[in-house]
């Protein structure tokens, strides 16, 4: 969100030097959505923090992130512009020291608006079929799920099965599909603290 306010600024300051007065106001409301939007994400974020067991603790400190990955409360997220089947996605995401996200109710909204269209998310039922589980191990207890979703292809032969999960585009629910369909994804790992 940072860099989002710092571009709003920079655009800002352009149109203040152009001496463009409609341009101006406009950039000054684009900057007060984008700083009240920062203020709500970092109000969600304490949130998050304060009702989890997380043992991060809330400090002026912020995730440092790797160039080309984005932050947000104590992790940072890769968001992909190619396209891998579930299986080729984890494993560039465990290349880099990360995996297939894990969404939570908080991440959600932060989620959706990096994606216009499906991802990858790190959520299986390959084990055991009805059965989702995180890439991390941890059991589905928040669900996203479309409507008449997860289906396992309504049965029908012409999906197979169905053994991972996707955020689609619109409207940011989950969807399960086709392990070896071919889609973006988003990595996440933990940041590391900084002042």
């Amino acid at each position: 969100m940072t860099t989002q306010v710092h571009s709003l600024l920079r655009a800002r300051d352009a149109a203040f030097r152009s001496g463009d007065g409609a341009l101006y106001s406009a950039a000054r409301a684009d900057l007060k959505r984008g700083v009240k939007a920062a203020k709500a994400d970092h109000r969600m974020c304490l949130e998050a923090h304060i009702s989890s067991n997380n043992p991060f603790k809330c400090s002026p400190g912020k995730p440092g992130c790797p160039a080309g990955w984005t932050g947000f409360c104590s992790s940072c997220y890769f968001f992909s512009v190619k396209s891998k089947s579930w299986d080729e996605a984890r494993k560039f995401c465990r290349a880099r020291g990360a995996d297939l996200v894990v969404n939570t109710k908080y991440e959600k909204t932060f989620l959706f608006e990096f994606r216009d269209q499906s991802v990858w998310i790190g959520l299986t039922d390959k084990v055991q079929e009805g059965t989702w589980k995180w890439v991390d191990g941890s059991p589905l207890t928040l669900k996203f799920w479309g409507e008449n979703q997860p289906d396992n292809g309504g049965g029908s032969i012409r999906y197979g099965d169905e053994d991972c999960a996707e955020i689609r585009g619109t409207p940011g629910s989950w969807n399960d599909i086709s392990c070896e369909t071919s889609l973006r994804w988003i990595c996440e790992k933990e940041g590391t603290l900084f002042d």
